[in-house]
């Protein structure tokens, strides 16, 4: 090649090798401090804002076992039976009473469907209390009857009421059951004091047959019977000689 294609060749790639001026790579270099400075503000705001977010996370569930406890506490010194039961018909929560009532431990019952550890005619069919409060009901309250490992069922009050989520959706019901034995008791004794209380207003103290008012509640109760029936009436009048005696 020719010398004068030499310089040519050194002049071109002179011109390629052109670099930036200073104050270029100036300004470049404090851009770049700057966009650094930035991102570490960044980072500072975010690992700030992420130290935040888990202090609440950790208050909350701080909090949330502490509501936990209370709730248990709250639960388990009812002296009345406690249940909570999911849409599923499954066993959520469970106090103390109840489990003494039944004669069970909490992991025996937990998950287990409430008809295996509740038992009622009820049970399966329309008029189950879970069944009609998914289907809109509210507050039920019927008497049912669980035997407990004695001779005789023991009678128990059922009141249920529907519990809903966090999202307010109904999710299943929460039920007591209170012992009502004395309560049956006093009724029995009351009927049969009553009844006793009828027999002594029906029959004469003295001779022990039924008395004039009794005479009068039976001529009545037969008048309409027979009247119903179309049927005639008989009335015989007697007297007893020496009757006293």
């Amino acid at each position: 090649m020719s010398n004068n294609g030499i310089i040519v060749e050194q002049e071109t790639l002179a011109e390629h090798d052109e670099r930036p001026p200073y104050d270029q790579l100036f300004r470049d270099y404090h851009r770049m401090q700057e966009e650094t400075r930035d991102l570490k503000r960044q980072q500072a705001q975010t690992r700030d804002e992420l130290e935040a977010a888990i202090a609440r996370a950790n208050k909350m569930a701080v909090e949330a076992e502490i509501a936990n406890i209370e709730l248990n506490q709250i639960l388990n010194t009812s002296v009345d039976g406690v249940v909570l039961i999911n849409e599923n018909f499954e066993i959520q929560r469970i106090n103390t009473a109840l489990l003494l009532f039944i004669r069970k431990a909490e992991d025996e019952v937990i998950g287990e469907k409430c008809h295996d550890i509740i038992h009622d005619s009820r049970c399966g069919s329309e008029d189950c209390p879970l069944f009609r409060i998914l289907h809109g009901e509210g507050r039920i309250e019927c008497d049912i009857e669980q035997w407990c490992g004695g001779e005789t069922p023991v009678p128990f009050i059922f009141t249920a009421t529907p519990f809903r989520g966090l999202d307010g959706a109904l999710s299943g019901m929460v039920a007591g059951l209170k012992d009502i034995t004395e309560r049956k008791q006093a009724e029995e004794a009351l009927k049969r004091a009553n009844k006793q209380l009828e027999r002594l207003s029906t029959i004469d103290g003295l001779t022990q047959v039924a008395n004039r008012r009794c005479f009068d509640q039976t001529i009545e109760r037969e008048w309409g019977r027979l009247r119903r029936e179309k049927q005639t009436l008989s009335l015989i009048l007697c007297d007893v000689d020496y009757f006293k005696l």
